[in-house]
């Protein structure tokens, strides 16, 4: 049985903020990730923060069109976009294929 020790009373608020944070998230707490959650390159992270796009729905959200819009973003870029989300667990949106 786990004791906090008196000297530390923040030992049990860590441990149970960790075991918080590797709890599973659900697809809508997903969808309210940042973009940088996906592990992409930081360049990429960079060009969609810069068109406003700051979240995973604000992502979903665009045309594969919209996408290639993009300063500096070619087809390779959006399917390693799609890629991310897919290994994230989010579907990708149909005109992304």
């Amino acid at each position: 049985m786990y004791l906090p020790s008196p000297k530390n009373p923040q030992r049990k608020r860590r441990r149970d903020l960790l075991a918080a944070q590797q709890r599973p998230l659900t697809s809508e707490q997903k969808r309210q990730e940042p973009v940088a959650a996906l592990k992409l390159p930081v360049r990429t992270v960079n060009q969609l923060e810069e068109e406003g796009i700051i979240f995973i729905e604000q992502l979903l959200a665009q045309s594969y069109e919209r996408l290639l819009a993009i300063r500096n973003f070619g087809a390779k870029t959006v399917e390693d976009i799609a890629r991310a989300v897919r290994a994230f667990g989010l579907p990708t949106p149909p005109d992304w294929a």
